[in-house]
């Protein structure tokens, strides 16, 4: 590993600074981040100045990180004056067009800013099968989510402020298995949206005072340990379809907090799967589903981890003592020093966390596992809410577990991540899809025109080769129907210009994709 005195610094204020010439030193830094990570080389640290960095500033969004490189504002206070904002067009190699403010790169790290991206359908932070360090920042004003995790991506998302975003405060979805430690959530859509085949670490955050905490759907498997999660509008944490959420097993106690959530703490009715609880605090007669208070159910095995570049430990930045310089960049980047122990976090220790937030670790239970005290009529399905962000002016969509759907991401499967936010009505989520009951409103007869959605993208792969060959391009691919032939669904959209974007992100790779209207 690179001692930290040996990093090279590059110095960026974009009141005082010029690119043009600027030397990226104390006495001459850069103006803008976007010219400083094109000239930084490997095991550089860029540190900015107070500021606001945004298109009147120079910089040109997104902002692609680059591997090797620490861009460090002020970690002690989560990035408070030190403001990356806007966002531009990022063509997704897997989701079509985006509106991304920074593009996350793998061994990279970024720390001690504010990222706020409030263009419609604004991504602040992009993190697409590569891994770097996400520390001490601050994500708020996204007007979609403040962070998207996803492909193979494994990143460490750490200490954190994510608060005021449009739909959610991070969602992870594919096959990603990133590590969020220790942030806050707060007064967004979902606090923490988790679809599709991810298999996320959620570990000592507090989640609090959103619209729903917790959202696992598809087949997710999630690990949560010692989170508090309080305050929630409707639900502390809602599993549907075929998702089980771990939080907790006999060999290892969650620790995990649920109290005064609105309607319900543990809301799992919609999910196919038993779900491992043992060692929370909670109360049973705020739950629902098949919920094994002994932690003794079988566990989900998740798919073998593709291998992925795991973020360098010596990219850590630490806050210093001192605060940030506000000149021209005056100061050190080598008050971030660099840690020489950190390794990748493994599965929580089955033990409370020390700190402020009381958890309790319930004793085995010896009662049998059984459905718990459950408020909603057995035949209840979870209304789950999901209008567009406010402001973007996108026509509202709406999730079921037996429709596919995304925001503005093409839909890759029957369960893909939404979002959530406002006050639109509600598509009810069928306990169990397809089961006929008298109670159980029938399937809207259009499965698009429910969801708000105008077109989808289809490709015609009758063999198991050209299934193949469409799901490693995208990967949550599904097969469905189409005037009785069967097709792969890549996409479902309300809007026109995405839809033709993946048409013509797969026509460019020898795909013969399709648009058909709903």
């Amino acid at each position: 590993m690179v001692a930290q005195a040996e990093r090279t610094q590059l110095y960026v204020n974009p009141a005082s600074g010029s690119d043009a010439s600027g030397r990226g030193n104390t006495q001459a830094p850069f103006k803008t981040l976007t010219h400083a990570l094109k000239v930084a080389k490997a095991d550089t640290v860029i540190q900015l100045a107070p500021g606001t960095y945004s298109t009147e500033t120079g910089e040109v969004f997104p902002i692609v990180m680059k591997s090797g490189v620490t861009i460090v504002g002020n970690p002690s206070t989560k990035g408070e004056g030190i403001v990356i904002r806007g966002g531009d067009r990022y063509l997704s190699p897997t989701f079509a067009g985006q509106n991304v403010t920074v593009l996350g790169a793998n061994a990279s790290a970024i720390a001690g800013v504010t990222i706020t991206n409030p263009n419609p359908r604004g991504y602040g932070l992009w993190i697409e099968s590569t891994s770097p360090i996400v520390a001490d920042n601050t994500f708020a004003g996204n007007s979609h989510d403040g962070v998207s995790v996803n492909g193979t991506a494994a990143p460490i998302v750490r200490n954190n402020h994510f608060r005021d975003n449009g739909a959610n405060g991070i969602t992870v979805f594919g096959s990603s298995r990133p590590e969020v430690l220790d942030n806050l959530f707060e007064n967004t859509g979902f606090g923490i949206n988790i679809s599709q085949r991810s298999v996320p670490t959620i570990s000592g955050n507090r989640i609090l005072r959103n619209r729903d905490g917790i959202v696992v759907q598809a087949s997710a498997l999630p690990i949560l340990r010692n989170n508090t999660i309080e305050g929630n509008e409707r639900y502390g944490l809602v599993a549907i379809a075929q998702s089980q959420p771990n939080l907790g097993t006999a060999s290892q106690a969650g620790g995990n907090v649920f109290r005064n959530n609105g309607e319900l703490d543990i809301h799992a009715k919609a999910s196919s799967q038993t779900i491992p609880v043992f060692g929370n605090q909670f109360n049973a007669s705020r739950t629902s589903g098949r919920l094994d208070l002994d932690g003794m159910t079988n566990l989900v095995t998740p798919e073998p981890l593709i291998a992925s570049n795991r973020p360098s430990p010596g990219l850590i930045p630490r806050p210093a003592a001192s605060e940030p310089p506000t000149n021209s960049g005056g100061g050190s980047a080598a008050n971030f020093p660099v840690p020489t122990n950190i390794t990748p976090s493994p599965a929580p220790a089955a033990t409370p966390p020390v700190g402020g937030n009381s958890r309790l670790t319930l004793p085995p239970q010896t009662r049998a596992v059984t459905p718990v005290n459950n408020p909603l009529p057995n035949n209840s399905a979870i209304p789950i809410q999901v209008p567009t962000p406010s402001g973007s002016g996108t026509q509202a969509g709406s999730v079921s577990a037996q429709v596919p759907v995304l925001g503005p991401l093409p839909v890759p499967n029957g369960n893909a991540p939404i979002g959530n936010a406002g006050n639109l009505g509600t598509v009810r989520i069928q306990a169990t899809p397809g089961a006929q009951s008298p109670n159980n409103p029938p399937p809207p007869p259009t499965r698009g025109s429910a969801m708000g959605l105008s077109y989808r993208v289809v490709v015609d792969a009758t063999t198991t080769a050209e299934q193949n060959r469409v799901r490693s391009l995208v990967p949550g691919a599904f097969r469905t129907t189409s005037n009785g032939r069967t097709v792969m669904q890549v996409g479902a959209f309300s809007d026109r210009i995405k839809a033709d974007e993946l048409l013509q992100s797969l026509n460019s790779r020898g795909v013969r994709a399709r648009l058909e209207e709903y």
